[in-house]
C-alpha cells in the first residue's frame, strides 16, 4: 500500500514542471536524487545521481557566484527555507530561467547535511517581464519625448494617477503633488478659467468622447500658463473610467495671437483715419478694400467702390500705363510709384 503511494506521487511530480532535487551539501552541491522530469530539460535523473553531473555545472555560469554567495549567507543566517531565481544551461545549450524553491536539512548536531528543493522553470514568465519591462521602457521614452505633460486621471474625480515629468518642468511643482492633492488640478486652473474647464472636462467624460480645449493654468512662481489639452476617455462596460490627456505649453502661441491682433487693431485705425488714399485690389483689379480718404477721392461709397474695378476710376489717357506698372509690379515682387 505504502509503496502503491509513493507510485502515485512519484507519477504527480514527474507529470508536473516541478522538478524536485535532493541535494548534498558539498561543493557543487552533488545530487542526491532528482525526479524524473529532469528530462525536459535534456538530462536523465543518472546524470546527476552517478556524479557525473554536479548540480553546480546545471547553473549559469554568469549566475553561478550569486546562487553560491546567496545560500552561504542563508545557511550561516539559520534561515530554514528560501527562493531564488536564476538561469541554467540545458543539455542542448539552451538557457533557461527557474524558480528554485529550497529547504535546509540539519543533523542531529545542527549541521546541514542536505538541501531538498523545488525547481520550476519560469522562462516565459520572464520573457514576458522582459517583454514588459521594454514596452515600459519605449512608453517612457515616448512620454518624455512627448513636448507636453501626458497625464493620466480618475474619469470622476479628476485625481491624477500619472504625470510626466514635464509637468515639473513646465509648471514647477513636484510630481508628488499632482498625484496625491486630490484636487490640484482644479485649484491650479487660472481663476477666470477654473468653472469653466472643469466644466467641459466633465461633460467630455459623461458624454465618453474625446475633447479639445484651451486654459491657463498657475505656475507656482506665479506665471499664467496658456494649455491645450487633449483629452480622451477611457470606458470600461460602457462606464468612463480614466481620463488621458495632453497638456500642450501654447503661451508663446498665445502671446503671437495677442500680438497680432494689436498689430491688426493699430492697422484698422491708421487704414481708416489716414488722410492719404489707401487701396488694395487682386490681380484683375477688383477693389478689395478701401479707407474713408478714397471715399472722398473718388466720390463713390465704399460699398459701391467695393463692386468697381480700378479702370473705372483712372483717367482713360492713363489706364493703359496703370495696368502695365501693376503687371511690372507683380512679375518683379517690388514696390512700383507711378503717377
Amino acid at each position: 500500500m505504502v509503496l502503491e503511494k509513493r507510485e502515485e506521487l512519484e507519477a504527480i511530480v514527474n507529470s508536473s514542471p516541478a522538478i524536485v532535487f535532493l541535494w548534498r551539501s558539498a561543493e557543487e552541491w552533488p545530487v542526491e536524487f532528482v525526479s524524473e522530469n529532469i528530462t525536459q530539460f535534456g538530462y536523465t535523473p543518472e546524470d546527476f545521481t552517478s556524479g557525473r553531473i554536479p548540480y553546480a555545472s546545471l547553473v549559469h555560469p554568469e549566475d553561478l557566484e550569486r546562487i553560491q554567495g546567496e545560500v552561504s549567507r542563508y545557511s550561516e543566517a539559520g534561515i530554514s527555507e528560501f527562493t531564488q531565481e536564476y538561469r541554467i544551461v540545458t543539455k542542448s545549450g539552451e538557457v533557461r530561467w527557474v524558480d528554485d524553491r529550497t529547504w535546509i536539512r540539519r543533523g542531529p548536531r545542527d549541521d546541514i547535511t542536505h538541501y531538498q528543493g523545488i525547481v520550476i522553470d519560469i522562462t516565459e514568465r520572464k520573457r514576458a517581464e522582459e517583454a514588459l519591462r521594454h514596452s515600459r521602457q519605449s512608453y517612457e521614452a515616448l512620454v518624455s519625448s512627448v513636448d507636453g505633460i501626458v497625464w493620466e486621471a480618475d474619469a470622476r474625480t479628476f485625481q491624477f494617477s500619472f504625470v510626466s515629468q514635464q509637468a515639473e518642468r513646465l509648471l514647477g511643482y513636484p510630481i508628488e503633488r499632482w498625484l496625491t492633492e486630490p484636487t490640484f488640478w482644479k485649484d491650479h486652473i487660472h481663476p477666470d478659467d477654473q468653472e469653466w474647464a472643469v466644466a467641459l472636462c466633465t461633460e467630455a467624460t459623461r458624454g465618453k468622447r474625446a475633447h479639445d480645449f484651451e486654459y491657463r493654468m498657475m505656475a507656482a512662481d506665479g506665471r499664467t500658463v496658456w494649455l491645450r489639452d487633449i483629452v480622451t476617455v477611457v470606458v470600461e462596460h460602457d462606464q468612463p473610467v480614466k481620463v488621458r490627456g495632453v497638456m500642450v505649453d501654447i503661451t508663446e502661441h498665445k502671446r503671437a495671437e495677442t500680438a497680432l491682433r494689436q498689430s491688426e487693431e493699430r492697422y484698422r485705425e491708421l487704414f481708416e483715419n489716414a488722410n492719404d488714399v489707401i487701396y488694395t485690389h487682386d490681380l484683375a483689379g477688383n477693389f478689395t478694400s478701401l479707407n474713408k480718404a478714397a471715399e472722398q477721392v473718388t466720390g463713390h461709397t465704399r460699398d459701391e467702390a467695393l463692386t468697381m474695378n480700378i479702370s473705372q476710376v483712372v483717367a482713360p489717357e492713363h489706364l493703359e500705363r496703370a495696368r502695365q506698372m501693376i503687371a511690372r509690379m507683380v512679375a518683379q515682387g517690388v514696390p512700383t510709384t507711378y503717377e
